[in-house]
């Protein structure tokens, strides 16, 4: 069980890489939204306070995690 937490911080790759994984069916996401532009670690800190697993991973539009 995992949950999937995709934060937008109003960059311009966002929405393609936000639809990759929402529309996955298998996948449990949730989609938080930051105001401002304010750059990954503002974005990591929103996933942060918004998650409750015991493991975090932070990946980057351009990053690859497989399972």
């Amino acid at each position: 069980n995992c949950t999937i937490y995709l934060i937008s911080d109003n960059s311009p790759n966002e929405e393609e890489v936000f639809n990759r994984f929402y529309n996955h069916k298998t996948l449990n996401c949730v989609v938080l939204k930051s105001l401002e532009r304010k750059g990954p670690g503002n974005a990591r800190n929103i996933g942060i306070k918004n998650s409750y697993g015991e493991f975090i991973f932070f990946l980057d539009f351009d990053d690859f995690l497989s399972l």
